[in-house]
């Protein structure tokens, strides 16, 4: 039943979402009603070449967004940051989230439902941990950047 984890889901994004919009001031204030099913999500590679995403709200460019990632099977992106803090939620599937110094077999899996904080500035590695396409919802805080490991 899909009831669970879209509720999860709701009430997860509200509150990882929550100090963004009472901190941010009049620019979210302007923001308007929207609705969207899955259905009509705009599927397109993320970065170059990489799993598909599907942008929710906001603008990756200037400030606080979210957007869906479908991670296939054995994925995993080489150690990186990002300058903004982001928020993912495992919504199917499961994943590994990795920092510097830790190792990708001893990392924990994170199943439906879980969910990592991840500060900016701090290098890591992500992972699809399981054997099917895992769908994750990131919520970044700030304008999106990738910065790779040295």
């Amino acid at each position: 039943m899909k009831f669970p984890k879209i509720a999860m889901a709701v009430t997860a994004v509200s509150l990882a979402f929550a100090p963004i919009v009472a901190t941010a001031g009049s620019q979210e204030m302007a923001m308007k009603y929207a609705i969207g099913n899955m259905d009509n999500l705009k599927w397109v590679p993320f970065g170059d070449g990489g799993p598909p995403m599907a942008m929710l709200w906001g603008d990756m460019q200037s400030g606080p967004h979210a957007f869906l990632l479908k991670v296939p099977p054995g994925f995993q992106n080489k150690p990186h940051s990002h300058d903004a803090d982001y928020r993912l939620i495992v919504l199917e599937g499961s994943g590994k989230h990795i920092v510097e110094g830790e190792s990708m077999e001893n990392a924990d899996v994170i199943t439906e439902g879980g969910y990592w904080f991840q500060p900016g500035g701090q290098v890591h590695t992500d992972a699809n941990a399981g054997d099917k396409e895992a769908l994750v919802l990131v919520i970044v805080d700030g304008p999106f950047t990738y910065h790779p490991a040295k």
